[in-house]
């Protein structure tokens, strides 16, 4: 692969990690266009970047993240403190979350109706 390439593969899996929602532009067809690469290089840099490091891309990817971190580049500093799992990502902390059932909320309901009642009584 040549440089070029090799700094447009670390582009993309910089594009690639961002938020879906914060990817500019909004899609791999769009992102190919827009660097001038066919869409079947990038699905080929996609699935090496997704394979974990056969060829120590990610890890390279990540070395060059902490670099421009260093530099004082904050983008690349909170990026390196989320492939590093540095602080937590709140979509998972939500995800944690049980959701209450309907038997939950009844029991919820009868115990706020039972301390009711005791302090009502404790007031009489």
């Amino acid at each position: 692969m040549s440089k070029v390439d090799e700094n447009l593969l670390e582009e993309f899996a910089m594009w690639l990690n961002e938020p879906e929602s914060e990817r500019q532009p909004k899609t791999q067809k769009d992102w190919a266009f827009q660097h001038g690469v066919h869409e079947t290089t990038i699905t080929n840099w996609r699935r090496r970047l997704e394979a974990r490091g056969d060829e120590g891309e990610i890890e390279r990817f990540k070395n060059k993240v902490y670099q421009f971190a260093m530099k004082g580049n904050a983008r690349y500093a909170e990026l390196y403190a989320k492939l590093n799992k540095l602080f937590p990502d709140p979509r998972e902390e939500r995800s944690k979350e049980v959701p209450l059932t309907a038997d939950d909320y009844r029991r919820i309901d009868e115990e706020a109706d039972r301390r009711i009642r005791e302090s009502e009584n404790r007031s009489d």
